[in-house]
């Protein structure tokens, strides 16, 4: 029995694992995209049934955003094909 949770929790964090690395490989190219000022402003919060779901603190900077919204869809698109929108929701 303790075989089969090793193997069970091997395979979990294996998956966080990669996960996280697509997180962070998303996450440079949506900074890369706004630019310094902006990207102070919104951050990605998850990721959801193929969907970006970012986080903005300001209403002007949602606007930013949604101006550069389709150049960093397209860009994220081509590394990970199955992403199909990008959200985002001001506090």
């Amino acid at each position: 029995m303790a075989t089969h949770i090793k193997h069970v929790l091997g395979g979990f964090l294996k998956d966080k694992k990669k996960d996280l690395k697509k997180r962070d490989q998303i996450e440079k190219i949506i900074e890369e995209e706004l630019g310094e000022k902006v990207k102070k402003h919104i951050s990605l919060k998850r990721i959801y049934k193929n969907n970006l779901i970012l986080h903005s603190d300001s209403s002007n900077y949602s606007f930013s955003f949604y101006l550069k919204k389709e150049n960093m869809l397209k860009k994220i698109k081509k590394k990970f094909p199955e992403i199909e929108d990008i959200k985002i929701k001001a506090s």
